[in-house]
């Protein structure tokens, strides 16, 4: 219910061009995946790492096309979790991480700090 939640909030803020409001809809939907794994110091790991890329998401965020893959994604995410296929949603999870990489590479560009592992 969570997961669906965010997903259809996500989609009401895509459509209102409200970045705040979906980036916080795709980190309820991704942190519902996280938190099931039952071990938070992961959690607590993955949310600081989460944190320190925020900010990039609303460049993301500004081309359609790139909303409109996340929805696509994350329903088919949801309906492999709903389904409780668990290879499925690893797959799928997979290939949405993928798809931000590599749009990040191409927004950012190649000397990006954020893609090359470098600290400024």
């Amino acid at each position: 219910l969570r997961m669906a939640d965010a997903v259809e909030e996500l989609a009401r803020a895509s459509a209102r061009d409200d970045m705040v409001a979906m980036t916080a809809a795709n980190r309820r939907f991704h942190f519902t995946v996280i938190e099931a794994s039952g071990m938070p110091r992961l959690t607590r790991l993955v949310r600081q790492l989460w944190d320190a890329i925020d900010p990039y998401r609303v460049l993301y965020y500004t081309e359609l096309s790139n909303r409109e893959t996340v929805d696509r994604q994350h329903r088919q995410i949801l309906t492999a979790a709903q389904a409780r296929d668990v290879d499925q949603v690893v797959a799928l999870l997979d290939e949405h991480r993928e798809h931000a990489i590599a749009r990040f590479a191409q927004i950012l560009g190649p000397d990006d700090d954020l893609l090359v592992g470098r600290r400024a």
